[in-house]
């Protein structure tokens, strides 16, 4: 009985609202980003695209989307855990340039996340617009 109690104020104590869980489209938030002219550490092959972040159980996962091309395409997860990173996004290729180690692909990739960690912050609108971050 003691345990079954426990349990409950455990179980009250730890509930997360469900978007934290299962994020909505709505708890994304974007901020569109461009190479720009002489840029060397781009990272993507493309040259444009979107970043995003939300939430997941209580942790900022952010995204990298390509521009829309007419083609259905997955967004791309940014993390300096490659495990994460490699297991998330198995099979898409063609989205980063290609480095020469693993130090290279963070050094790429590292500013990006941190950008997109920013975003989960606004709480204003789903588009951050222009270079607030």
């Amino acid at each position: 009985m003691f345990g079954l109690a426990v349990g409950a104020v455990l179980a009250v104590h730890w509930v997360q609202p469900v978007n934290e869980l299962f994020p909505t489209p709505g708890d994304f938030r974007f901020q569109p980003i461009r190479k720009t002219e002489g840029e060397k550490d781009w990272p993507f092959v493309r040259e444009e695209g979107r970043l995003a972040c939300v939430m997941s159980l209580g942790k900022p996962i952010v995204y990298f989307f390509p521009p829309y091309d007419g083609t259905k395409q997955r967004p791309f997860v940014l993390s300096v855990n490659l495990v994460e990173m490699g297991l998330t996004n198995f099979g898409m290729s063609g989205v980063l340039t290609p480095y020469d180690s693993y130090e290279e692909l963070i050094t790429r990739i590292a500013p990006f996340i941190a950008m997109g960690q920013m975003l989960c912050k606004y709480k204003d609108g789903p588009v951050v617009p222009g270079s607030e971050l």
